[in-house]
């Protein structure tokens, strides 16, 4: 198909196997598209996964999980697949970690990324129109591969960003949102990942923190559990602030036995502790802190956050809430 010298005949046999593999059924359909019969190449892929399990071929093919992804965004590209960008950028993930990756993967992944950015490159014909919450329309010529718009909404009722692309390559655009809940009004959310938080006594009871007596030691648990399919997380963080009513015992400073965490690094403060750690594709670590009920009162606990450094879609968070100290 490549040197338009087709095997038709071949093609249309092979698009009858009952027991084609994912992969198998997208490297078709890019050859049906390559040779314009870009309706055949929609019908292999309709319905079907985008997904591959991972697996490694130490001889013959050196195929792997993310070879076949490369082969999935390489059609997905030539079809022009709306999910062709998430894909494109979970290869790219990888390809800029330090994850080991033999030759077969190499290439897939650049050439298919290659052949991707080359049909969305954009350039001086990126042109977009874009108004918010009724307002007036504002033209931009976008002349950089990434371009930033800040708008500043000023109130908390919903509001509405309409964007139209008046120029001829596509437009792959992020809204961003980034506010200060109120005490009280975060949400608990999870994204690519789960995360648990729980309070024990120092026998491993669990306990309720709404209301503590003064002096008493228990232990904080934060469960992360890595949920992606293939993607090992990296420069992942854990903040916890703790009420001001909770003493935090350093558990590097004072030795404290019994609770190891699987951390990288941990930075103790006087309010909060900071957790750095990395974590395998369907693993799950528990990271533990020891604290006292010091100080009489009504307190904040502040949400419990955790996300990847460099992926803010990788995250989740615990909501906050108000604890007493009798």
């Amino acid at each position: 198909a490549l040197c338009d010298n087709s095997e038709v005949g071949a093609m249309n046999r092979l698009r009858e196997e009952k027991n084609l593999s994912t992969t198998a059924k997208w490297r078709l359909a890019s050859a049906y598209a390559i040779i314009g019969q870009k309706e055949a190449a929609e019908m292999i892929v309709k319905g079907i996964s985008t997904s591959v399990s991972e697996y490694r071929e130490l001889s013959f093919g050196y195929g792997s999980g993310l070879r076949d992804r490369a082969i999935i965004l390489e059609t997905q590209g030539v079809l022009k697949k709306k999910e062709a960008f998430q894909t494109m950028k979970d290869i790219a993930g990888i390809l800029s970690s330090s994850r080991w990756m033999n030759t077969q993967e190499t290439a897939y992944s650049l050439l298919a990324i290659a052949k991707f950015c080359k049909a969305n490159g954009g350039g001086s014909s990126s042109k977009m129109s874009y108004s918010f919450d009724g307002g007036a329309s504002k033209s931009l010529s976008v002349g950089r591969q990434i371009s930033k718009i800040s708008i500043s909404a000023k109130s908390s009722k919903s509001k509405k960003i309409k964007i139209k692309n008046t120029g001829t390559s596509t437009l792959f655009i992020t809204v961003t949102v980034k506010k200060i809940p109120k005490l009280g009004k975060e949400k608990t959310k999870a994204s690519k990942m789960t995360m648990t938080v729980a309070y024990k006594d120092m026998d491993g009871k669990v306990i309720s923190i709404d209301k503590l007596k003064q002096g008493t030691e228990f232990v904080a648990e934060v469960t992360i559990g890595n949920t992606a399919k293939y993607t090992f997380y990296e420069d992942m963080a854990l903040n916890q602030i703790f009420p001001s009513g909770w003493e935090i015992y350093n558990s590097r400073l004072f030795g404290t036995k019994g609770y190891t965490n699987p951390s990288r690094y941990q930075d103790f403060r006087d309010d909060r502790v900071l957790t750095y750690y990395s974590i395998e594709v369907g693993e799950f670590k528990t990271f533990t802190v020891l604290l006292n009920a010091t100080y009489k009162g009504k307190f904040y606990l502040p949400a419990v956050y955790s996300e990847a450094m460099y992926d803010h879609t990788i995250n989740g968070q615990i909501a906050g809430k108000w604890i007493t100290v009798e």
